[in-house]
């Protein structure tokens, strides 16, 4: 004899699916994990605009070095005088020079911050009007 299982109205399987509080606290997790993530990255991504300005630094300086040798140790006051040819950045400003030992090349991002080179090669940066402390977060002494 066998027997057939009973129905039973309390023993009904359990809907499927996430309920409205838990969908909330998944989507207010994603958002902090993804605002700390672009932090980073868009940190990340001007260290990398950065050293491509003082790449083109180091360049002027070379030129501005041979330049001065040549010239009696004044450096060239107009980038069409030296031995080099500027590419243009997207992200950067034309570079300038000048006849100053602590400025002798100059670039600048547009409207955030500006870096220069001194005589001795030493490489600083300033704020325009970027964000606050970006010279720091780039590594550069302001």
């Amino acid at each position: 004899m066998s027997k057939k299982a009973a129905f039973n109205p309390n023993f009904a399987p359990k809907e499927k699916g996430v309920t409205l509080l838990e969908l909330a606290i998944v989507t207010i997790i994603v958002g902090l994990l993804t605002s700390v993530a672009s932090i980073y990255y868009f940190n990340a991504i001007e260290r990398f605009y950065a050293q491509e300005g003082g790449q083109i630094l180091i360049n002027l300086f070379g030129s501005q070095k041979r330049y001065a040798l040549e010239n009696n140790g004044a450096y060239a006051t107009d980038l069409n005088d030296l031995d080099i040819q500027v590419r243009a950045s997207a992200y950067f400003d034309p570079p300038t020079v000048a006849n100053n030992p602590d400025d002798i090349a100059k670039i600048t991002r547009t409207d955030s911050y500006y870096l220069q080179i001194d005589e001795d090669a030493n490489i600083t940066c300033a704020q325009n009007m970027g964000p606050a402390g970006i010279c720091t977060k780039l590594g550069y002494r302001p």
